[in-house]
C-alpha cells in the first residue's frame, strides 16, 4: 500500500512507492509531501522510474 500525503522532513532519504520487483494494484495513488525550512533547497535524484503508459505520472511542484 502506498502512502497518501506522507510528510517527509529528514535531511536525506529515499522515497519508494513499493518494494523493488513488485507492482502496484490498479488505480493506486501514492503521494508524499517534502517539507524544508525556509531558506533551504531540495535536490531530487531519480535513479529508477518505471511507469505504465497512459496511467502513471510523476508530478513535482512547489
Amino acid at each position: 500500500t502506498c502512502p497518501m500525503n506522507e510528510v517527509l522532513t529528514a535531511s536525506t532519504g529515499i522515497i519508494l512507492s513499493q518494494s523493488p520487483g513488485s507492482s502496484l494494484p490498479h488505480f493506486e495513488s501514492c503521494s508524499w509531501v517534502v517539507k524544508v525550512d525556509s531558506g533551504y533547497n531540495i535536490t531530487f535524484t531519480i535513479e529508477h522510474f518505471q511507469t505504465s503508459r497512459q496511467f502513471d505520472e510523476l508530478e513535482i511542484f512547489d
